[in-house]
């Protein structure tokens, strides 16, 4: 039994100790596959069983994953969130269970974090690990190059007595935990069954607490798929401490297409919240067609307009190395981005000091490699790095729209033709994307000349070490004829030194 969510999402029974995972990994087709051809897929209420399904089918499938995208464009970091059930009876699976004895739960080597951590190892970011880092950020999150280190502005810190820098709240950035320390999951227990208290929780110190992973945000809907409570886009204030909810989730509402799905999922997003598909869409599973999964997946991208970026070699005039290597957001397209001819002359977003959700917009227009001297005093060239702060700069530039228009995604403001540059580019090396000006390298790729010095370093290189090799063998060789030419002639031969033969 299990249900699929974003984040991913896993139900676990004590009792018969089955899980399923969600089914972003590469291999778990093959594996659900697999399985229905050896054991017969059992639907008891909501949940669905085999035999052959366990915690361990979950494990080797984040294995296979992790091991697939080990590398760092393609390495994440996943979430997984355990729903503790008691099994019910098969005759009445809707019908709460009673309370499992001591003896039906399980031993310490058999509880799900142990297992799991048995399987994957230093791949999960661990509950103490995260205590330890809280304690002293120069030792941890700081210690790392600026990119891998957290957003200043979301994390709040103190000076303890021995003058470390510690935080209560804090949590690290992808780029340390996933590429600085090689760590990919974290785990966390979600809904629990009254019946499943006794279960030995405090053993399972590989699983985050109940609500650390995740804070529910409580949303209406209209008919016509429209948020109507629960955004947190907040029109009146810009404030961090009121608008902030760190992990808000909320559970996507069935709905009769897909189309429909896709526009919940886009609203969330936009108001800073992570859908959790928590059912079946369309009585499809994802291994039967994946498309339904697909789209609720695509519509969580806040960021790129369809068909973005274009690549800079579609470009219709011959200076491709300008053309379409610049991000600017249209209005046009709810705050979408769109790669642009650097050379074009659009107005400039300014972040206002260190606050996440305060813009202003540049009074002049001017192409992208001047944007950083068109922001007033006390702002700063800069690009959204959350969906809420890119809803925030959106209303800045369309401040024409009402807060309905402002988060729904499907309305389009044919009157606004407002475009602004974004402190995002590819002007050092194609598709690959970076913030902090037009002059900022790419960390994945060397440019040409880089490339050609080690072409040329290392055959060189090689020769040398073939050399030096060549020129102790000839030395060695050399002394060793020194000492056989020791030997003297006196009579008749040779005289050895040492006793004569």
């Amino acid at each position: 039994m299990g249900t699929d969510s974003t984040p991913s999402t896993s139900s676990m029974s004590p009792q018969d100790k089955t899980s399923s995972a969600s089914s972003a990994a590469p291999t778990t087709t093959s594996i659900t596959a697999s399985i229905r051809k050896r054991d017969a897929l059992y639907h008891i209420g909501p949940y669905s069983c085999a035999k052959s399904l366990s915690i361990s089918t979950l494990s080797d499938i984040l294995k296979d994953y992790f091991k697939t995208t080990e590398n760092t464009l393609n390495a994440d970091m996943m979430f997984l969130i355990i729903n503790v059930h008691a099994s019910a009876s098969p005759d009445s699976p809707e019908v709460p269970s009673g309370m499992p004895s001591l003896e039906d739960l399980p031993p310490p080597p058999l509880l799900f974090g142990k297992i799991m951590g048995e399987a994957l190892g230093r791949s999960i970011y661990s509950p103490k690990q995260l205590m330890e880092n809280r304690q002293n950020l120069r030792e941890s999150w700081l210690s790392v190059r600026p990119p891998y280190q957290p957003i200043p502005e979301y994390l709040k810190t103190t000076v303890d007595g021995k003058n470390h820098l510690v935080t209560s709240t804090g949590w690290p950035c992808t780029g340390y935990a996933v590429l600085s320390q090689a760590t990919r999951l974290v785990m966390g227990w979600g809904t629990i069954d009254p019946q499943m208290s006794s279960y030995n929780f405090t053993g399972d110190d590989l699983v985050f607490p109940q609500g650390s992973l995740e804070s529910r945000i409580d949303v209406g809907f209209t008919s016509a798929s429209d948020l109507t409570k629960g955004c947190l886009y907040d029109a009146d204030t810009t404030t961090l401490s009121e608008i902030e909810r760190p992990w808000a989730v909320a559970v996507l509402p069935s709905r009769n297409t897909s189309n429909e799905l896709s526009r919940l999922t886009r609203q969330l997003a936009s108001c800073g919240i992570s859908a959790i598909v928590n059912h079946t869409l369309f009585n499809v599973t994802a291994d039967t067609d994946i498309s339904p999964y697909q789209n609720v997946s695509f519509s969580t991208t806040w960021s790129w307009a369809k068909d973005e970026p274009r690549n800079s070699t579609r470009a219709s005039t011959p200076k491709t190395k300008d053309s379409f290597r610049c991000a600017a957001m249209h209005a046009v397209s709810s705050g979408r981005w769109h790669a642009h001819d650097c050379n074009d002359v659009y107005r400039v977003a300014c972040r206002v000091g260190n606050l996440p959700y305060e813009w202003v917009i540049s009074e002049h227009a001017t192409t992208y490699f001047n944007a950083e001297k068109a922001c007033p005093d006390n702002t700063l060239f800069s690009v959204p790095r959350t969906a809420l702060e890119n809803t925030y700069l959106y209303a800045k530039l369309d401040s024409e729209s009402n807060s309905t228009a402002i988060i729904s995604p499907d309305v389009e403001d044919n009157n606004s033709t407002e475009v602004l540059w974004i402190d995002f580019n590819s002007a050092d090396v194609p598709t690959c994307w970076v913030t902090h000006g037009p002059r900022a390298q790419c960390p994945y790729e060397l440019d040409n000349n880089e490339i050609e010095r080690r072409a040329i370093l290392v055959p060189t290189i090689a020769a040398i070490i073939v050399l030096i090799v060549a020129a102790l063998t000839l030395f060695v060789k050399c002394n060793a004829n020194r000492r056989n030419s020791r030997r003297r002639r006196v009579i008749d031969g040779w005289d050895y030194e040492g006793v004569p033969s």
